[in-house]
C-alpha cells in the first residue's frame, strides 16, 4: 500500500540477544489454571493483555513478589527469585507499574511531594528513626526531573 518496504522507513537499530532475562516456567496462577510459561531476552519489549479477569495483573504481581507463588519457577538473569519480595526485587533492578495509579500508584490524600519521597522513605527512616523532611532528593527536584506539571510540590490531586 505504501509502494516500498516498509522496513526502509522502520530499520532496526537494536535486536534482541539470546541471553535471557526473565523466565517464567509452568507458573500456576490458581489451582485450576493451566500452567503458563514466558522467556524474555535482554533488548526485548514484551506487552502482556488480555480481558479484565485473564489473570494478567496477577502474573505480574506473582513475578513481582507481590502475590504468592503457586507453583512454577521464575528466574532474573540466571537467579531463581521464587519467594523473592517487592523490596528485593527493586533492589535487583526490577520494577512494577501498576495498570491503575490512582489506587495502587499514589495515596490521594498525600501531596505530590510525599508521594514522590514514599519509595525513600523506609530506607531514610532505618537511618534517622524520624520522619525525613525531604526523603533524599527534594519533591521541587524530582517534580522538575519527572516533567510533572503542578502548581505546587504540596499540590494535592484534584477530580
Amino acid at each position: 500500500m505504501v509502494g516500498r518496504k516498509i522496513d526502509d522507513m522502520y530499520p532496526r537499530s537494536h535486536r534482541p540477544t539470546d541471553d535471557v532475562v526473565l523466565a517464567v516456567e509452568n507458573l500456576r496462577l490458581l489451582p485450576s489454571a493451566p500452567p503458563l510459561s514466558l522467556t524474555v531476552r535482554r533488548g526485548e519489549v514484551v506487552g502482556i493483555s488480555g480481558l479484565v479477569g485473564s489473570g494478567r495483573t496477577e502474573l505480574l504481581k506473582t513475578i513481582f513478589g507481590a502475590r504468592r507463588l503457586l507453583s512454577g519457577r521464575i528466574t532474573y538473569n540466571g537467579r531463581k527469585i521464587n519467594g523473592w519480595g517487592p523490596r528485593r526485587l527493586v533492589r535487583a533492578g526490577v520494577a512494577y507499574l501498576s495498570e491503575d495509579r490512582k489506587t495502587e500508584g499514589l495515596i490521594i490524600a498525600m501531596t505530590i511531594r510525599e508521594n514522590l519521597t514514599l519509595a525513600s522513605l523506609f530506607s531514610a527512616l532505618q537511618v534517622r528513626n524520624d520522619l525525613p523532611a525531604e526523603g533524599g532528593r527534594s519533591g521541587a527536584q524530582m517534580v522538575r526531573e519527572l516533567r510533572i506539571v503542578a502548581r505546587s510540590v504540596e499540590q494535592r490531586w484534584e477530580p
